[in-house]
């Protein structure tokens, strides 16, 4: 995985963190947590992107 991949995955992961900390646990309604809510599962597909590009670069070049 080159570099810039690994940059866009800590970056997600730590925006996820992020947004976890900034959450309201108080109130899970989607009008208090909406943008919360969007952002986290963004941030998710794209981890879940990087992830399964990695695998396949990795597949290509193994075979």
């Amino acid at each position: 995985m080159n570099s810039f991949k690994k940059t866009i995955l800590i970056a997600a992961s730590i925006l996820i963190i992020i947004q976890l900390f900034i959450f309201d646990y108080q109130d899970l309604r989607w009008g208090a947590n909406s943008s919360a809510y969007i952002s986290i599962v963004a941030m998710l597909l794209v981890v879940i992107s990087m992830i399964l590009s990695n695998r396949n670069e990795r597949k290509e070049t193994d075979s």
